[in-house]
């Protein structure tokens, strides 16, 4: 089963949110409704890029990987480095 690792761009403020999951729908849903603390300021969330990832160990490195990067520019540097796909710019 797939996981995935990703990126989602408040429509708000344009702030990025990571995370992982394996279905990025529900979890987009999940965000969108305001269940979450974290994003439930910042509402609505589109899905900015994501990465398919084998196992969930994987797709959980990417997210610690990417939660450490706090410019817009190097964020998008990350995406790009490792493959993830843009679904929004």
């Amino acid at each position: 089963m797939d996981y995935f690792a990703y990126i989602l761009q408040s429509e708000k403020d344009e702030r990025f949110y990571k995370g992982q999951t394996q279905n990025l729908q529900k979890r987009l849903e999940y965000h969108n409704k305001g269940r979450s603390k974290y994003t439930k300021n910042f509402l609505p969330w589109k899905l900015y890029a994501y990465k398919v990832c084998d196992s969930r160990s994987e797709a959980i490195k990417f997210e610690k990987m990417s939660k450490n990067i706090h410019s817009t520019e190097k964020l998008i540097a990350f995406i790009k480095r490792h493959n993830f796909i843009i679904v929004n710019s």
